[in-house]
């Protein structure tokens, strides 16, 4: 179905996969991220309260894996978190969640930010 409704996802997947893991690797991450959707998130509010380490979550908005509200609720429950959502991150649903590479114009930046201004936090969590 997958190859049939989104052949250039589908070509996406392999671009990204196959060249580090083999040909027809995208199929069997297919499979994998299939069976994880079903049972995760499987976070709790309070387990997120207890990340000592400064966080930054990205995402592109139209993110299939990590939708906007999932994205809101993770930043109001991680303590010391920020939040990078694209707009206009690409038209195939892989450029929004993979903006690090689809938009790294953007992302690269706010990135070498946080770190600068999270170091060594890390170390001392």
């Amino acid at each position: 179905m997958v190859e049939r409704d989104h052949p250039n996802f589908v070509q996406n997947l392999i671009r990204f996969h196959d060249a580090h893991q083999g040909s027809g690797y995208w199929r069997t991450l297919v499979g994998q991220v299939r069976i994880m959707l079903d049972a995760e998130p499987n976070y709790t509010e309070a387990d997120l309260r207890r990340i000592p380490t400064p966080t930054l979550l990205i995402a592109g908005e139209t993110d299939p894996w990590a939708h906007l509200d999932q994205m809101l609720a993770m930043r109001r429950s991680i303590p010391d978190s920020e939040m990078l959502i694209l707009n206009h991150a690409g038209m195939a649903a892989l450029d929004n969640h993979v903006v690090q590479y689809s938009r790294a114009d953007v992302v690269s930046p706010v990135v070498l930010d946080f770190l600068a201004r999270h170091e060594g936090a890390a170390a001392n969590a």
